[in-house]
């Protein structure tokens, strides 16, 4: 859980849907440029979801493994990369998802999460040896179901349930970054240094 939240000047893992949606013209791209230009800052003040997957994160990812480091960062200035990681350790890294519970419907990787975690691999492992970390072995996601009324607990009422802990590998997929995700990004990441709109 990372606590600052200043978007600006950098790009997230978590902003790779914009960064690959070539419409530049829609409101929401704008209005998320804006936030990256320093000139607003994000209009999403959160809500019982997100409030309750950030709450929920630690206490889940450490139920994984108690001696898992949380809420690392890693700055790749090349690109303007500024990425968070939800955990790692020995190589792994783990990024937590709540979601709704459905007896019918487990979660399932969206594209969203998948193109997130493809960045958090391809930054660690561009930064891994200037930042002494060891070598990637791995991601996974790990997916945790909440009820409905877990969505209001506070932080000393939150209490995992193993059964529902899913781990979900995901692989890296280099003709991913290197063919879609990169072009797409070095041309973000030159008209943020300008200080310009990207065309």
């Amino acid at each position: 859980m990372i606590h600052s939240s200043d978007r600006s000047g950098y790009f997230g893992a978590s902003d790779t849907k914009f960064i690959m949606n070539d419409n530049h013209q829609s409101k929401t791209w704008k209005e998320w440029w804006s936030v990256k230009m320093g000139d607003r800052e994000s209009s999403f003040s959160g809500s019982i979801y997100t409030r309750a997957g950030n709450l929920w994160e630690h206490p889940l990812l450490l139920a994984v493994d108690p001696g898992m480091i949380l809420d690392g960062q890693i700055i790749y200035d090349k690109y303007l990369l500024r990425v968070n990681y939800d955990g790692w350790k020995d190589g792994i890294i783990r990024e937590a998802k709540t979601h709704k519970y459905y007896a019918d419907k487990p979660y399932t990787i969206p594209e969203e999460h998948w193109q997130q975690v493809q960045v958090e691999m391809f930054v660690y492992q561009k930064m891994q040896q200037k930042w002494f970390l060891p070598p990637l072995e791995g991601l996974e996601i790990i997916s945790y179901a909440l009820f409905p009324d877990e969505y209001h607990l506070e932080p000393d009422e939150i209490i995992i349930d193993p059964e529902r802990i899913k781990h979900h590998p995901v692989k890296y997929d280099k003709h991913f970054i290197k063919a879609e995700y990169l072009p797409r990004l070095k041309i973000c990441a030159r008209a943020l240094e300008k200080g310009k709109f990207p065309v």
